[in-house]
């Protein structure tokens, strides 16, 4: 992997679990992920993997 892709792949993660994030903590209440964390977390991850795997080449 040429490093420019890695550093590349690891921002746009990272800023896009940020944004879910974000928008997630305004949307629902503190309940939500005190039920749902356990699958809200990693979902939202995966979900940011698959874009980042689609944006970059």
């Amino acid at each position: 992997m040429d490093r420019s892709v890695l550093w590349r792949a690891a921002l746009l993660q990272a800023v896009s679990v940020a944004a879910v994030a974000v928008v997630l903590a305004v949307a629902l209440p503190r309940s939500f992920f005190e039920d749902w964390g356990w699958l809200a977390g990693p979902g939202a991850w995966a979900a940011c993997a698959l874009l980042v795997g689609r944006v970059l080449p």
